[in-house]
């Protein structure tokens, strides 16, 4: 509930903050992971015919993080602790406009190479079951993702989990950090193709009016 409060809120605010990864580092996105899936298409179209009143901009809010760092089952493939530092200090810094904060809670490891090597469809159902924190936003810090991105998160509605990629978590985080509050790529077309004069830019494409169709 509280991510479907603050994805609205993001959404408003969104213009504080297109000095963010997801509208800057368009040569990343090929490589996001993050899907719209026929789920996530349903609950956005609900919230739009139940469209959120104006809110203040500020919510001076800070949200857990626990990472869980996964190695080999050598205990290889670690990060170092400012690594791991950097990678929450990072979405601080762009979310530092609407007065969002995440504090790392605790970093904890899964000693396995199975898990090393992600596969979203078999991975994300068992470590919700065996590594997840119910209230954190839980993010896992794998050597590969077998579909070839470098991470993905769940939109709001779903799990509190984000996958990235170690060698480039810090570069990807915020990124997929938008995705976890509601923000869209540029690209989206599961509400319709944008139009290029932006006539119809809050129902269609990435729902934005002040990103380009």
């Amino acid at each position: 509930m509280m991510r479907l409060f603050l994805s609205a809120l993001y959404l408003i605010c969104v213009a504080l903050l297109l000095t963010l990864p997801l509208s800057n580092a368009n040569a990343q996105i090929s490589n996001c992971g993050t899907v719209t899936s026929p789920d996530v298409i349903a609950r956005q179209l609900q919230q739009m015919q139940n469209p959120q009143r104006s809110l203040d901009c500020k919510v001076e809010r800070t949200l857990g993080v626990k990472v869980w760092l996964v190695l080999d089952t050598l205990g290889n493939g670690g990060l170092s602790l400012n690594d791991i530092n950097d990678i929450v200090t990072t979405p601080n810094n762009a979310f530092a406009p609407i007065g969002l904060t995440f504090s790392l809670c605790e970093v904890d490891t899964i000693v396995d190479h199975n898990f090393n090597i992600w596969d979203p469809q078999l991975d994300d159902p068992q470590a919700q079951v065996l590594y997840y924190d119910e209230g954190l936003i839980n993010i896992y810090l794998v050597e590969d993702i077998t579909t070839g991105a470098a991470g993905y998160a769940y939109f709001p509605g779903g799990a509190d989990m984000i996958v990235l990629v170690k060698s480039s978590a810090d570069g990807s985080i915020t990124h997929e950090m938008g995705h976890f509050f509601g923000l869209y790529h540029t690209f989206e077309d599961g509400f319709g193709a944008e139009l290029a004069n932006g006539s119809n830019c809050s129902t269609a494409g990435d729902l934005l009016c002040d990103t380009g169709a």
